[in-house]
């Protein structure tokens, strides 16, 4: 049998692989982009090809590190902070989680493992989903989900639209920024 979720607890878990590996790619293909440019006898087409594929990944590195952050959540409310922004949004005003189509992971099929959207009137907060959350409070903030999810009667819709949303007018303002854990 589960422990009971501690309501008037913060649980925060942070998303360090994404950060990770974001970092790698980005170090990876600066480099072999600057190596492609010193080598002045290669062919323009090929060149062209390997320039293109690199800044993918390199874009593609960028955007893990920006998107990677920390996620808090309790009874009231759920916010992740990145890099780039902090948002939040009340769990008053979540009428949908959207999450990616059935993962095979038993663990993870009702929660969407690589990515969450909170939905609720003309409010989205997309993050990583519990697929990259690490942190000592882990299991805590799962069962915190899934309790708020059965309590307000919280719609769980499978879209494939969910790993490519982004957030919309959650974004909070630099003076509300969060700073430091809220207990």
């Amino acid at each position: 049998m589960s422990r009971p979720v501690d309501a008037g607890r913060t649980f925060i878990v942070k998303a360090p692989t994404a950060r990770i590996v974001g970092w790698l790619c980005i170090v990876v293909f600066s480099f072999m982009g600057i190596g492609w440019a010193v080598n002045v006898e290669a062919d323009l087409t090929a060149d062209l090809l390997m320039y293109s594929a690199a800044l993918a990944f390199f874009c593609l590195g960028v955007a893990c590190v920006v998107l990677s952050g920390s996620i808090e959540m309790d009874s009231r409310s759920v916010l992740y902070r990145t890099p780039w922004a902090h948002y939040s949004m009340k769990w008053d005003e979540v009428e949908r989680i959207e999450v990616e189509p059935e993962d095979p992971d038993p663990r993870y099929r009702a929660l969407g493992k690589t990515a969450l959207v909170f939905v609720g009137g003309n409010k989205r907060l997309s993050m990583l989903g519990p697929g990259y959350w690490h942190g000592g409070d882990r299991a805590q903030i799962i069962r915190l989900l899934e309790s708020q999810i059965e309590e307000r009667g919280i719609e769980v819709r499978e879209t494939r639209a969910a790993l490519w949303t982004f957030p919309k007018n959650t974004k909070l303002p630099r003076t509300r920024r969060v700073s430091g854990r809220r207990r």
